[in-house]
C-alpha cells in the first residue's frame, strides 16, 4: 500500500539529474510509460565537440544505437552527436515536463586546445545542436551554452520554447572532463 502511494511522488516530484545523452535515451526503455510520463524535472548536462555536425540518425544508426545504449558501460566526452536528435525527440515525448535545465559545453577541436572549452563555436554548429531542442516543451526551459550567444544565433534560431543564456564556467581554460 505504501509503495503505491508513494511510486507517483517518486517520479513527479524528484529531479532527474543526467549528464549523459546515453542515459536520456535509456529512459524509456526502463521505465514503464505512465512512470516515464510522471517525470516533472530534469536537468542535464554534456559536453560536445565545436566542430559537431548533428543530422538526423537512420533506422540503421538508431538500430545500432539502442545496442550501445543497452550494452554501454563506460563513456567518454565528447558526446556522439548522433543521438542528440533522438535524445530530443525523448525530452518532447515527456508532456507532463514543468522544469528542464540543458547546459553545454563544447570542446575545442583545434590541435593544442583538445580538451579544452572552445572560445569560440560557428553559429551553424550551434544551430544544429540548439534547433532539436525547440521539440520539447516545458512551463520552465532553460538552456545555457559555453558559448557566445549572438544577436545573430538569436535570428537564425528564431523563436523558442526555452531561454537561452551563455554559461560561463569557472576556470574554463582547464580540461572539460574536471567539470564533467
Amino acid at each position: 500500500m505504501v509503495y503505491d502511494e508513494a511510486i507517483g511522488q517518486l517520479y513527479s516530484c524528484n529531479i532527474f539529474s543526467m549528464r549523459r545523452i546515453d542515459t536520456v535515451l535509456r529512459l524509456p526503455m526502463v521505465m514503464l510509460p505512465n512512470r516515464f510520463q510522471q517525470i516533472r524535472r530534469i536537468n542535464f548536462s554534456t559536453a560536445l565537440k565545436d566542430s559537431v555536425r548533428v543530422a538526423k540518425a537512420s533506422e540503421a544508426d538508431r538500430a545500432g544505437m539502442e545496442r550501445l545504449v543497452a550494452t554501454s558501460r563506460y563513456h567518454r566526452y565528447p558526446e556522439p552527436e548522433i543521438m542528440w536528435i533522438t535524445m530530443c525527440e525523448i525530452l518532447a515525448c515527456l508532456k507532463n515536463l514543468q522544469d528542464l535545465q540543458i547546459a553545454i559545453a563544447f570542446y575545442s577541436s583545434e590541435p593544442g586546445h583538445l580538451g579544452e572549452f572552445a572560445e569560440t563555436v560557428h553559429v551553424n554548429t550551434l544551430l544544429g545542436v540548439l534547433d532539436p531542442l525547440k521539440l520539447a516543451k516545458a512551463k520552465r526551459y532553460e538552456v545555457k551554452i559555453t558559448s557566445v550567444v549572438s544577436d545573430e544565433l538569436r535570428r537564425q534560431l528564431g523563436p523558442t520554447p526555452f531561454e537561452l543564456r551563455e554559461h560561463e564556467i569557472e576556470g574554463s581554460r582547464e580540461r572539460c572532463l574536471n567539470y564533467m
